[in-house]
């Protein structure tokens, strides 16, 4: 669990502290963080994952805000299933919101959303886009949807580990909070501020 918080959260938050002064220089900065889709619908199984890529896309939302003027563009990326390796041992498939594509489709598609200024790109197809809009809407009706019947059973019920399409290999993914989003400029551990 924490070395996913290191690798998804803290890597590119402490990466992009130590450019900025760079990108602040160029007058032409940009900072690309690469989500998940799952940031904006966090899945059983997936907790972990999904509150650090949540919190990857909260940061750069912020840093975005902070940095508004000065010549950095930061832009999110929400990629949905993606066939890597992460994703060998998963069992849902694109009832659960998991349209898979290529690694070279969704670095097509940020090269888009870098080439015309966008601000987020989100991927996952058709029912990912219509799960997130119901989480948005409906976040109790998109919870008993994300947890309720698998491809083994009838109807809708709680997860379980022996039909969950969602249950991957590893155990260590599932035990974590996911802390709410906040506004305001974001503070380093040491309480060093990305204004020095």
């Amino acid at each position: 669990m924490l070395a996913q918080v290191a690798l998804n959260l803290t890597a590119p938050i402490l990466l992009t502290r130590a450019a900025l002064p760079a990108l602040r220089g160029s007058g032409d900065g940009l900072v690309v963080n690469v989500s998940s889709g799952i940031a904006l619908i966090g899945m059983p199984f997936y907790t972990t994952y999904a509150a650090t890529k949540a919190g990857i896309a909260h940061f750069g939302e912020a840093l975005r805000r902070e940095l508004y003027g000065e010549g950095v563009h930061v832009l999110n990326v929400f990629p949905g299933a993606t066939s890597t390796p992460m994703m060998e041992t998963s069992k849902a498939g694109a009832e659960h919101g998991f349209d898979y594509e290529s690694p070279e489709e969704v670095a097509a598609a940020t090269i888009v959303g870098i080439t015309d200024g966008s601000l987020a790109v989100i991927r996952g197809g058709e029912t990912r886009a219509q799960m997130i809009a119901l989480n948005r809407n409906d976040p109790a009706a998109a919870t008993s949807s994300s947890t309720a019947a698998s491809p083994n059973s009838s109807g809708p019920s709680p997860a379980t580990p022996a039909c969950n399409p969602f249950r991957r290999s590893s155990p260590s993914m599932t035990a974590s909070l996911f802390s709410p989003y906040r506004l305001g400029q974001f503070e380093l551990p040491s309480g060093s501020s990305w204004r020095q």
